[in-house]
């Protein structure tokens, strides 16, 4: 491979070339910031343009479908810089590519695993039209089932004295507490996250575990030996009841996907054999963040049966240290297995040079983490930032909270009442079992709020400014100092909404209906602004309650005003309702009862708060429309939401560009980068000691904690000791991933522990940080200097011209292309050979054996002159300044003077229809497009329509805007007739571009005055004006969604019962001439 050649093609440095050569397989470790991205994208599209591939021959995989869709624009983008690089050998293939590139196998691995399931799942008895439930759906039917099976194995004599046993070790609350079922559901998704069966290996391997690990056999032995055995039945049961409701139900969850897949690949040799030979490549995307069975799945489609891989069919990339996602059951391991598989007949690859952050801090990062990661690739700095950069950080002393204080706690609170409010904290002291929240941080927020206040002095603007957070625990201290201070700010990616006031007061009540005993969303509820009691009435109804009065009785006596005592009986009265209602009316019936909607209105930033509630009702209201929940499960469905959803995987930015500081958590920030990264909070414990009274290993299966004399390898302890250090190793990944957003700032804070206590902190001090902070000093002089935007460039029309960017929308579930539609429609049998044979007009010249050599020229020129006429067009309709003829000669060469001079006369007619076409314009123009592609989603349809179009003219007039659509034809005009056919040819084509331009203008704060067609018959020198009404438009609509809605129930079997016109270049297999 010609290194220097692929450099300058594909603009790469030389690391990023060598993971180019597309003719080995090869395992990439690409760091932080060192174009990963720029490869993967590049290597798809080289493999495109150099091999006998299609583009659904290739397999992308990414973690997110957010990073998928991404992948596919970069790709796109690409494709677009070849085509304006003007290579017009390359032209067609690119335009090919471009066409199809949104049928492109690119896709999260659950997203191509359901596909392979969709094809064969009747090989596994599913039904077609199975559904695939989301994590919250799944953690809501595992906790409800969980609970009937113990409630059932209690009442079961069979497991009384396993009961007896479990008791004695952990205490009845251990059950009843939810503690047990907890545990159960958590060991459950460990054993399926492995495809472990239970029969076959779980039940194998815990069997009489202790007593090999010991090689002993007692009573005591015995005893948690039947505990076990009792875990292993609560868990056999949980999944076959479990699979049972999901087949029931037509469902299936993520971890069903990758395991129905691998079941298919390995149980199925004529699937694993179709699927090797359909999919030539395959290119993984952050291999860190996959599993052994993803790992299994992927082995089955690029090995053959003797586990070879192919040359250049598997190219794998990711970063061991970036690897953060273990609480979604992803194993870093598997990257290493990967690549010494891959090292067999390939390559492993580093991509080191970090072109994100500036040099000091590429330095400083690689001092901070060498030691603290095992295996440590240090970063190369790239010289790609200039000015200077800031490393800072501030840790303080902390008081702890004492037992003593706690326990004054509540005389304290009780004084506060008499005087001022309190916090809905500080009441839950009058709850029993509720702990006193932790104390503020604020010497921390103060630190950041004033390093805000600095960089912005020095230039920086406040979108440039992210605090990545671990967790969710503190969003509102940060938003309360930042909105004291006045610094604009947003939350990033959905972080925080369970956390907003309006909605935790309205899940408060609808917790206490569900669950009258929750004294503490009484409490929180009646505190509210929905109904606004006072602190000291609050703790009134609360003793009242726990004397065993009822609200209704409550609400009679003295002490409450009138207001107070109508609230109460309302509350009183809708619980009695709650049996009749499904969520979503409850829900609605507390917001119209409680004037919620007029409360929050009337409160600052109200809008937004109402808002909320209203994302709140449809969260409620896709919950009831599921179908497999009683409303009585909707309080675990809302405490599962939560949970889930404070596991932050991605953030989209695209919404966020106003100037404000980008609040969200070091998980959503991954892919991401920040001129300015604060990163508080780091007194977090990195070793959480494991809680849990049971384990899950892949050798010894379930394993229970265990106290044994005189033994000092203990199983339990062995076990726990290396969760507790993957645990730790993953929180210092993840204060990687945080460090490496930054490009020129990197703050850190946080509150000292105590000596025993292991904190980022106390990691973080092992190095001399004040070292790293004097390599930045010459920040204090430093200051950001903003670009300036030419004079000549007023700002109105820069903000029209970028709302103007047409960008594709990857999203919807199926895609047509325009070409496709219009070939169906001239040809049944022609659609057939094209897309669904998949024979390309390229290859049949091979068939054409019986063609004349003055028949096979004329064949090959029609294809080189549509890719020359275009090419010359778009040049001139951007003033590009060369000779015409020199260019027609370079690319038609020795070809025939009759073929020149044909081109030069569509080149001349052209420029005489452009000054025609001069006079039909109004208004200035603002924007001109060439080989514009679209995609746009057909009304009443989960079908999408793509298109490209030749070239797209916008006119500014009088504040709205003039779209002008145009389409170059080199059709042939012997006669009037012959316009006119063109014309109805061409209509249904021109209404789907205007459709597509009026849906896409129609998101947009853009006023539209007209959208004109215009088609360029070049043959003869001539404009036409395409018109259409709207019953037309329409019916198009209709006739392409009937079409392809049903194209798969086609049968294609016997394509010569299909139309034929008998005169296309694919009539060759049609015996018909």
């Amino acid at each position: 491979m010609d290194i220097n050649f692929i450099k300058e093609v594909y603009e790469v440095n030389d690391e990023q070339a060598r993971a180019l050569d597309i003719n080995k397989n090869i395992a990439l470790h690409a760091g932080a910031g060192s174009g990963k991205t720029r490869v993967l994208t590049r290597r798809f599209l080289r493999i495109l343009l150099e091999e006998n591939c299609g583009v659904d021959d290739i397999v992308a995989i990414t973690f997110t479908k957010k990073a998928a869709l991404e992948m596919k624009e970069r790709i796109l983008d690409l494709v677009n810089q070849f085509l304006m690089k003007g290579e017009d050998s390359l032209k067609n293939k690119l335009k090919g590519i471009k066409e199809n590139l949104d049928g492109a196998n690119i896709s999260t691995f659950h997203s191509f695993c359901d596909k392979i399931i969709r094809e064969y799942y009747y090989k596994i008895g599913l039904e077609p039209m199975y559904q695939i439930i989301e994590e919250v759906d799944s953690e809501t039917i595992l906790s409800k089932l969980t609970g009937e099976i113990l409630e059932e194995f209690l009442r079961d004599k069979r497991y009384f004295e396993n009961f007896d046993f479990l008791f004695d070790e952990f205490g009845v609350d251990y059950v009843s507490s939810g503690a047990l079922g907890f545990e159960v559901r958590k060991i459950y998704k460990k054993i399926r996250e492995k495809a472990d069966d239970i029969e076959t290996k779980v039940r194998k391997i815990t069997c009489d575990n202790l007593i090999r690990f010991y090689g002993i056999n007692n009573e005591t032995l015995n005893k948690y030996q039947k505990i076990q055995g009792l875990f292993l039945e609560l868990i056999n049961e949980l999944d076959k009841r479990y699979t049972a409701f999901k087949l029931q139900e037509g469902l299936v969850d993520f971890n069903d996907l990758e395991i129905f897949s691998l079941k298919l690949l390995t149980d199925y040799k004529e699937v694993r054999e179709a699927l090797r030979k359909r999919y030539k490549y395959f290119l993984v995307d952050e291999f860190q963040d996959t599993n052994d069975i993803q790992l299994n799945i992927l082995y089955n489609l690029v090995a053959d049966d003797e586990g070879k891989i192919e040359n250049g069919k598997l190219f794998v990339v990711g970063d061991i240290k970036q690897s953060i996602y273990a609480f979604r059951g992803t194993n870093y391991k598997v990257f290493d297995k990967i690549t010494k598989k891959i090292q067999e007949n390939g390559d492993k690859l580093l991509l080191s040079t970090n072109y994100r952050s500036h040099d000091s801090l590429v330095k400083i990062i690689n001092e901070l983490f060498n030691d603290l990661l095992p295996n440590y690739d240090s970063l190369i700095a790239s010289g790609n930032i200039d000015g200077e950069a800031l490393f800072d950080f501030c840790f303080f002393e902390k008081e702890e909270t004492t037992s003593n204080q706690k326990s004054n706690e509540a005389d304290i609170i009780k004084k506060k009442l008499k005087s001022e409010k309190v916090t809905l904290d500080e009441l839950k002291v009058f709850c029993e079992n509720d702990n006193i929240c932790a104390r503020g941080r604020n010497e921390e927020l103060s630190y950041i709020i004033q390093k805000i206040r600095e960089l912005i002095e020095k230039g920086f603007e406040y979108k440039e400014i992210a605090i990545l957070l671990r967790d969710r625990s503190n969003i509102d201290e940060f938003e309360r100092e930042l909105k004291k201070n006045n610094i604009p700010y947003t939350l990033v990616g959905g972080i925080g909404y369970f956390e907003r006031q309006e909605i935790m007061d309205i899940i408060n009540i609808i917790k206490y209906f569900y669950n009258p005993n929750d004294e503490v969303a009484l409490l929180g509820f009646l505190r509210s602004p929905y109904v606004g009691i006072s602190d000291d009435l609050v703790v009134e109804v609360i003793d009242e309650i726990r004397k065993g009065n009822d609200l209704a009785k409550i609400s009679t006596r003295e002490i409450f005003d009138d207001v107070t005592k109508t609230i109460l009986k309302q509350i009183d009265y809708i619980k009695k309702l709650v049996p009749f209602y499904t969520t979503t009316r409850l829900v609605k019936t507390v917001i119209e009862e409680f004037k919620i909607k007029e409360i929050l209105l009337a409160q600052e930033g109200g809008i937004q708060k109402y808002r909320n509630i209203e994302k709140f009702v449809e969260i409620v209201r896709d919950f009831d429309s599921k179908g497999i929940f009683t409303p009585f499960d909707f309080i675990d469905y809302i405490n599962n939401l939560k949970t889930i959803s404070t596991k932050e995987g991605e953030a989209f930015l695209d919404t966020e560009e106003s100037d404000a500081v980008k609040i969200m958590t070091i998980h959503a920030s991954k892919g991401l980068e920040f001129e300015v990264v604060f990163v508080p909070g780091l007194d977090r414990k990195l070793k959480n000691e494991y809680k849990g009274n049971f384990v899950y290993d892949d050798e010894y299966g379930i394993i229970v904690y265990h106290e044994l004399k005189d033994v000092e390898d203990n199983l339990f302890k062995k076990i726990k000791q290396r969760i507790d250090e993957d645990e730790m190793y993953e929180e210092l990944r993840i204060l990687y991933v945080a460090a490496t957003r930054a490009v020129r700032v990197l703050a850190l804070s946080g509150y000292k522990k105590d000596e025993k206590a292991v904190t980022y902190i106390s990691k973080l001090t092992e190095k001399n940080l004040y070292e790293f902070k004097n390599l930045t000093s010459q920040f204090e002089n430093f200051k950001k200097v903003k670009e300036k935007m030419p004079v000549e460039e007023t700002e109105e029309k820069i903000d029209l011209c970028k709302k103007l960017s047409f960008k594709i929308d990857f999203s919807s579930k199926a895609t047509i292309s325009i070409s496709r539609y219009m070939t169906y429609k001239e040809c049944p049998r022609k659609y057939y050979f094209k897309y669904i044979a998949k024979i390309d007009q390229d290859d049949l010249l091979d068939y054409y054996e019986d063609l004349s050599e003055k028949e096979g020229i004329k064949l090959i020129n029609s294809m080189k002159k549509g890719t020359l006429i275009h090419s010359i067009l778009e040049d001139l309709t951007k003033n590009a300044e060369y000779s015409i003829r020199k260019k027609i000669k370079e690319v038609l060469g020795a070809e025939s003077q009759e073929v020149k001079e044909e081109v030069e006369r569509y080149i001349d007619n052209f420029l005489i229809i452009e000054e025609e076409y001069k006079s039909l314009c109004r208004g200035n123009k603002v924007k001109s497009d060439a080989e514009l592609s679209f995609k746009v989603p057909l009304p009443n349809s989960s079908l999408s329509v793509f298109g490209i179009i030749d070239r797209v003219d916008i006119f500014e007039e009088d504040g709205s805007l003039n779209i002008n659509i145009i389409d170059y034809k080199t059709n042939k005009i012997k006669r009037d007739e012959d316009i006119n056919k063109i014309i109805e040819h061409y209509r249904p084509q021109f209404m789907i571009y205007s459709y597509a331009y009026n849906a896409f203008l129609n998101n947009l704060s853009i006023g539209l005055k007209k959208i004109n067609n215009y088609l360029y018959l070049l043959d003869i020198g001539k404009i036409v004006k395409i018109d259409y009404s709207q019953e037309d438009l329409e019916f198009i609509l209709n006739d392409i969604k009937n079409i392809f809605s049903n194209i798969e129930k086609s049968n294609f079997n016997d394509f010569k019962s299909l139309g034929c016109i008998g005169n296309c270049k694919y009539n060759v297999f049609c015996g018909l001439k």
